[in-house]
């Protein structure tokens, strides 16, 4: 009996350090920053910047003003991009050796989501006032404009859920589709060239350098009036030599 008692305490202890190591992993992270890029933590109601490395769960929001984008990174390296007037939720978020799911809400702006292949089950869905797009490994662009979403496939498929009606499309790699606000639906259609060169443009993002901290003790930064050059002559610098 005290055998017994043993094992399971043991294996308890096992499941605890485990959970808690899983709980200590950033499943999701601000990779990359450019511009003014605000984070919202709940349950907190307030706008703050975000910062690189920072992790969001669910139910935090992050989102970009004018000028700014932002790449969201997961442990793979499977990750979205968002371009600048964006704004994203984080709906759902599970990461583990047994599934992959996650749910984004996109509220406005655009978004690249590039998908890298899952060696468990994976749900990667991204929700918009008017749709949602589920993926299956792939990389796609969501827009959201005033009267309904857009998607366009780059690689892979998606299925694309019009929310208005309910019907689904499944759009290919090269496609694209438009669902509007008044349950129209533009079916799945090739692009031109120039149409994908302005959806795909301008999704590259550097990350921010890290922030300046001035010397302990100083009460401020060095700028150019802390260095002072002394008038100094050729020929007296000659004649010192």
């Amino acid at each position: 009996m005290r055998t017994k008692i043993f094992v399971l305490l043991v294996i308890l202890a096992g499941l605890l350090c485990s959970t808690a190591a899983f709980a200590d992993d950033t499943i999701l992270k601000v990779a990359a920053i450019t511009g003014k890029v605000l984070v919202k933590i709940a349950p907190s109601t307030e706008w703050t910047a975000a910062s690189l490395g920072q992790a969001l769960n669910p139910k935090d929001a992050i989102k970009t003003e004018a000028g700014a984008k932002t790449t969201l990174e997961f442990p793979n390296k499977s990750a979205f991009s968002l371009k600048p007037n964006s704004e994203l939720t984080i709906d759902e978020l599970i990461w583990n050796n047994v599934i992959k799911k996650v749910g984004v809400n996109l509220a406005s702006g655009e978004l690249k989501a590039m998908i890298k292949k899952m060696d468990t089950p994976s749900d990667f869905k991204v929700k918009t006032p008017t749709a949602v797009c589920g993926a299956r490994g792939t990389t796609f662009y969501v827009i959201v404009f005033p009267d309904g979403t857009g998607v366009y496939v780059e690689d892979g498929l998606v299925d694309f859920l019009n929310t208005i009606n309910g019907e689904t499309y499944t759009v290919y790699k090269g496609m694209n589709s438009e669902v509007h606000a008044d349950g129209s639906v533009t079916p799945p259609r090739e692009l031109t060239k120039d149409e994908v060169a302005a959806i795909i443009a301008d999704y590259d993002v550097e990350p921010v350098a890290e922030p300046y901290t001035e010397p302990e003790g100083t009460g401020r930064g060095v700028d150019d009036t802390d260095i002072i050059v002394p008038d100094v002559t050729p020929e007296e610098v000659a004649s010192k030599t």
